[in-house]
């Protein structure tokens, strides 16, 4: 019989979230981070795969994971397959992308809580969808093992909020993938359909309330009364809670001359060449577990204007300009400096590369796989 102390740690992981056939946000998490932990020198953890039917996690597991799919029958049936599975995989660790797991899953549970954004702003959230979030993330506190955060803000507010023990908490960070880098942008098919040309705003993400779409509307309709040249305002992403204001504040207000046009979803390629037309991403969202674009921006060298709150100073660093969130006044600002400074878009443009560069999905599976050896209580090298 293999001994338990010498033999590799058995991690299963929750792959659902990394199938998304529209990945958006923590999607774009779980598949990156996914591609890089299965391809780590780790002799000591062997990797168990739990994915849907037919799931494709965008990335091809090598032969030494253990890949087991769930049979293609009632949706139902999730819950209590990776709970049966587990059991029969006799699981040292199971780890999701997301902060749900079935608690009677065998094994020490690794979640994962991005943020805690309806706890600050409950009210850019459905009615309801707040409260129920807040008790959601209060059962990972008492379920999980150790969780992981993409931020010290989230980390943060995990602590001080949940008391959850900070020793316990693992930060991992994000990075962006080889695909988003300075280039000829090509064709643009999004903004040409919609009439807008570059160099041109860009907001990306979700369309939720907390995003703060209305006021870059507000924001980009102020710089066109002022006369500064901007090829118009381009929104990327899907509809979402925010939506029903958005399109209120389209039809209230509009001011001659201006462009503003939605794309909705866009895909991987296309969102590349979007970044790299732009002008500016705006993106002064009130909160955010990492925000994902300001990093995919500065990695095309693409200007940002972001939040001076939560975790996107952490991510911009010196490399954007940020501001306040809830004053339209200062977002306007930012953008009518860098619009009209050339030097100071050169400077942001080269420092956000730069910038860009220090992160990593590597490192951030490299860390994900000590909080994996934490929760086994096997010893880590401390890391520089």
């Amino acid at each position: 019989m293999t001994n338990k102390a010498t033999r590799p740690r058995r991690i299963g992981i929750d792959g659902s979230l990394a199938c998304s056939l529209r990945p958006t946000g923590v999607e774009h998490f779980a598949r990156a981070l996914l591609h890089e932990l299965l391809r780590l020198e780790a002799p000591d953890l062997q990797w168990y795969l739990y994915l849907p039917p037919s799931g494709n996690p965008g990335t091809t597991p090598p032969a030494s994971v253990v890949t087991r799919y769930r049979p293609d029958v009632n949706t139902l049936i999730k819950t209590p397959w990776l709970v049966g599975q587990s059991w029969r995989d006799r699981l040292d660790v199971i780890y999701a992308f997301g902060h749900l797991l079935p608690r009677a899953c065998y094994g020490r549970h690794v979640l994962t809580v991005h943020d805690t954004a309806f706890d600050d702003y409950p009210e850019t959230y459905p009615p309801g969808d707040a409260v129920r979030a807040h008790a959601s993330v209060e059962q990972t506190c008492r379920q999980a093992e150790r969780i992981v955060t993409p931020s010290r803000a989230t980390q943060e507010k995990l602590v001080a909020t949940y008391g959850f023990p900070s020793e316990r908490t693992d930060v991992l960070l994000e990075g962006s993938r080889s695909i988003f880098c300075p280039g000829d942008p090509g064709s643009l098919p999004a903004a040409v359909r919609a009439g807008i040309k570059p160099p041109f705003l860009l907001s990306v993400g979700r369309i939720d309330r907390r995003k703060n779409v209305a006021r870059v509307i507000d924001a980009y309709r102020m710089l066109v009364t002022r006369g500064v040249t901007c090829g118009g305002l381009l929104i990327v992403g899907p509809e979402d809670s925010g939506s029903a204001e958005v399109r209120a504040r389209l039809k209230a207000g509009a001011v001659p001359g201006e462009q503003i046009a939605f794309t909705g979803y866009v895909g991987e390629d296309e969102l590349v060449a979007l970044y790299r037309a732009a002008a500016i991403l705006v993106y002064p969202s009130f909160a955010e577990g990492f925000g994902l674009p300001v990093l995919e921006a500065m990695a095309c060298g693409t200007p940002v204007v972001t939040s001076n709150v939560s975790s996107l100073p952490e991510v911009a660093g010196d490399a954007a300009l940020t501001v306040d969130p809830s004053d339209t006044e200062a977002i306007t600002g930012a953008l009518c400096r860098l619009l009209t400074d050339e030097r100071l878009h050169r400077t942001l443009s080269e420092a956000g590369i730069r910038r860009a560069a220090e992160f990593s999905w590597a490192k951030s599976a490299s860390r994900l796989a000590d909080s994996f050896r934490r929760a086994c209580n096997v010893p880590v090298a401390v890391q520089g």
